[in-house]
């Protein structure tokens, strides 16, 4: 198991371990005595944010190689807490409990954890590098969205044309067809088993069932792709659908007929 160490700044709390270092972390007293120079990362999560960026400050004096898990519990102060380049910034604890919540009680979380613990360390230090690299300030948002009327009807829409639509054109940014949104899909589930890490040109069907991670206005901006028959039209193609009835009728009537190959 990995070992830990506590600090703890109330000393008249009953019934602590007898390692419990008491101190408040800010200095370098406290940090040497549990071990911070030979440890791997340190998590400052007291209710005092300037107590944690010191926290943070001083570990890393000592151990620039630390993975620091720090926490934010004033919005106000947000820029300090991006400019200290922690690994991890804990949100308030109302924020964290509802992305903690969903992340646990989501069914395709659980499937998903499920599958990763059959990959090895360099896979799954991979997917931690993306993770940050997509959602580098706060912990990722996750979401699932089914390939259903619900979910994805201008997804469902396409499909029912005969259309081929994949995840990479979910993943797309309506405004700039280029450029990709910050997320990714962690699984895509169907009747065919689950899948972790699917490739972006895997072509979706309905019925799929998909996990994702990314930054919460992702998950908003990723809506239209799954909603909106032009937004999805557009990331696809670059073309835009005609928006009324007819003037999709217009545009299968006079559209050009392939010629069949004899």
């Amino acid at each position: 198991g990995v070992a830990v160490r506590v600090i703890e700044p109330n000393a008249a709390i009953p019934d602590m371990p007898d390692d419990v270092i008491i101190g408040d972390g800010t200095g370098d007293r406290a940090l040497i005595a549990a071990g911070v120079e030979a440890a791997v990362g340190i998590i400052a999560g007291s209710d005092d944010d300037s107590n944690n960026l010191s926290i943070l400050v001083t570990a890393r004096q000592l151990n620039p190689e630390l993975f620091v898990v720090i926490r934010q519990n004033e919005s106000s102060n947000r820029e300090l807490f991006r400019q200290s380049k922690a690994d991890i910034v804990m949100e308030g604890s109302d924020v964290l409990s509802r992305k903690i919540r969903t992340l646990l009680t989501s069914p395709m979380t659980e499937d998903f954890l499920h599958l990763a613990r059959a990959h090895d360390d360099q896979w799954a230090h991979r997917l931690a590098d993306q993770l940050r690299a997509i959602s580098p300030e706060v912990l990722p948002h996750v979401w699932s969205a089914t390939i259903g009327h619900r979910d994805a009807h201008a997804v469902i829409t396409a499909i029912s044309e005969g259309e081929v639509v994949t995840i990479n054109d979910l993943i797309r940014d309506h405004h700039d067809r280029d450029a990709l949104l910050p997320m990714m899909v962690l699984m895509l589930e169907n009747s065919r088993g689950a899948f972790c890490m699917p490739e972006p040109d895997t072509v979706l069907h309905i019925g799929d069932r998909l996990l994702f991670a990314g930054t919460a206005a992702s998950h908003f901006r990723m809506q239209w792709n799954l909603q909106n028959e032009i937004a999805l039209t557009w990331v696809r193609t670059g073309q835009s659908r005609p928006r009324t009835m007819i003037g999709r009728w217009l545009e299968r009537k006079w559209s050009p007929v392939k010629p069949q190959q004899s």
